[in-house]
């Protein structure tokens, strides 16, 4: 007997199943109401999205737990950074982005080795407070050539170079109408010596007994325009010394040499003072630099009317890579384990006389918004550990030492600039070390570097150093003949670099007052505020 087929559905009742379920798809699509679509958004998105402020949470606490301070704390800045802060960070990525040379790429700035992420550059000013004040001047020398350049220059480290800056600073920090007058006789004098390439060289003074024996031009030059870029005195503008200015750093330019570890300024690469030279030369492209892109932006913005913009612009163009690659060098130079330079790239035994000159040249270059690998620092910081003394209050040269003057001084600058601050004990023990030893007869190296430490500590130890060193200056300034405006090399380095090394020195010395603003001053002028 056959089965029975299957009993197939009724095709009526199918089809208004089929019917029904097409029904209710037109009828969410058709329907105007937005309450059926807001009642999946609550039921399935906002359930994720707390899942994942959850979770973040979680992660971010985890790793507070287990990531080194030092990271926390840099985490902490970035979570809790204003959001206006963060604004203006884009307006003026905005602003400039038009006209800014290219930008050289992080992650060719450090070696290998010492392994630089994104997020260790440095936390460089996301804007530059400019300074528009035109302050009546505070003092009155008769001399045609004390101002610097007509154009106005940006606030922070390079602020007191202004007209207005200069001239209040001076008076704010211990300076004097004596002091400002020296000045301007040793630029007059340093620019009759500058030879016709735009160099000058520690041995071109004329006279044997005044002449050094150091024969490097790319170290002298970059001297001697360290001593006119103090005074704010700039390759642009209406500058006395522009031309004399634009063409030492012309001969700088010409003279370097583009390697892969960045631009070399060495010069004679055979020679001890090779990093040396290298520091002093990163120290003057970087302030050129930094005090072109301030005028730049200030022209820009239409607060400056001296028509300058032009010219402010091809040379902070001209200069910025080459700046930036001479801060390159530096950074593949440093010993990747021990933190050190020396008068070799890549020296295991770092010297603080040498490292001295890099902190600068690096610090010159986060004030001009250059890149500089924030573990290179770290890695300084370790080398001055190393040679530290009296829980780092003094330092030697290649290992701890104490009552080395030179080097103490060399050593709590740099420590200021990587983060001391007044609190901190040894260097306040360093500072009264400094100030009980008081300037030197015969090493301006030492002086050159002790006077800035005390200005910026500021208080009596500074006024007790400043009224001694100042008028020392002043005194044993040559007056008459050939070399008027010059000074006469009295022991130290200066043995080697003659009288111009000894000029150079003391320029800088006396231009103290407004070359670097002091680092630890919650008081500013009205030249200089923030």
């Amino acid at each position: 007997m056959a089965e029975p087929s299957p009993k197939r559905p009724d095709k009526p009742a199918a089809a208004n199943k089929t019917r029904k379920r097409k029904a209710t798809r037109i009828q969410i699509e058709d329907d105007d109401s937005e309450q059926p679509v807001k009642d999946r958004i609550r039921r399935v998105v906002l359930p994720f999205t707390v899942s994942v402020v959850v979770h973040s949470l979680v992660l971010i606490l985890l790793g507070f737990w287990v990531l080194p301070d030092s990271v926390q704390e840099e985490l902490l800045a970035i979570i809790s950074a204003p959001i206006d802060e963060l604004d203006d960070e884009k307006e003026e990525e905005v602003v400039e982005a038009a006209e800014q040379p290219e930008e050289i790429d992080p992650s060719d700035v450090a070696p290998k080795d010492l392994e630089v992420s994104a997020d260790q550059l440095v936390d460089v000013p996301a804007t530059i407070t400019l300074d528009v004040n035109d302050l009546e001047p505070a003092i009155d020398v008769d001399l045609p050539d004390l101002a610097g350049p007509s154009v106005k220059l940006p606030k922070g480290d390079f602020g007191g170079r202004s007209v207005a800056g200069r001239k209040e600073r001076a008076v704010a920090e211990g300076g004097s109408e004596a002091s400002e007058a020296a000045v301007v006789r040793g630029l007059r004098w340093l620019s009759t010596i500058q030879k016709k390439d735009g160099g000058w060289n520690y041995t071109m003074v004329g006279q044997a007994a005044k002449s050094g024996t150091l024969d490097n031009p790319m170290g002298a030059t970059s001297m001697a325009v360290l001593a006119y870029l103090g005074a704010g005195h700039t390759n642009f503008g209406k500058s006395q010394y522009g031309e004399t200015v634009g063409n030492g750093l012309g001969f700088l330019l010409r003279n370097a040499k583009p390697t892969a570890d960045g631009l070399d300024l060495r010069g004679d690469v055979k020679r001890n003072e090779g990093m040396y030279v290298q520091g002093l030369g990163g120290i003057a492209l970087t302030e050129a630099y930094g005090m072109a892109l301030g005028a730049y932006l200030v022209n820009k913005s239409g607060k400056d009317k001296t028509g300058n913009r032009k010219l402010e612009f091809q040379s902070m163009k001209q200069l910025k890579r080459p700046a930036q690659e001479a801060l390159n060098f530096i950074v593949r130079a440093q010993h990747p384990s021990t933190g050190g330079w020396r008068y070799q790239p890549r020296s295991k035994t770092g010297d603080t006389s040498v490292v001295g000159w890099q902190i600068m040249a690096l610090q010159s270059g986060r004030s001009s918004r250059l890149t500089v690998p924030v573990n290179v620092m770290r890695g300084a910081s370790h080398f001055l550990d190393v040679v530290a003394a009296d829980g780092g209050a003094q330092y030697g040269y290649s290992k701890p030492a104490a009552n080395r003057p030179a080097t103490t001084s060399v050593g709590l600058l740099c420590r200021m600039y990587l983060g001391w601050n007044q609190k901190n004990e040894a260097l306040g023990r360093g500072v009264k070390y400094l100030s009980k030893q008081g300037p030197s007869l015969n090493n301006m190296y030492y002086n050159y570097y002790a006077t800035q430490v005390m200005h910026h500590w500021g208080g009596d130890e500074w006024k007790k150093w400043n009224d001694v060193m100042r008028d020392r200056l002043v005194e044993s300034q040559v007056k008459n003949g050939p070399l008027a405006g010059s000074w006469k090399p009295a022991g130290g380095h200066a043995s080697v670099g003659g009288a111009l090394m000894e000029t150079c020195f003391a320029i800088m010395t006396l231009e103290v007052y407004y070359r670097h603003l002091p680092l630890y001053k919650k008081a500013t002028t009205k030249a200089e505020q923030f």
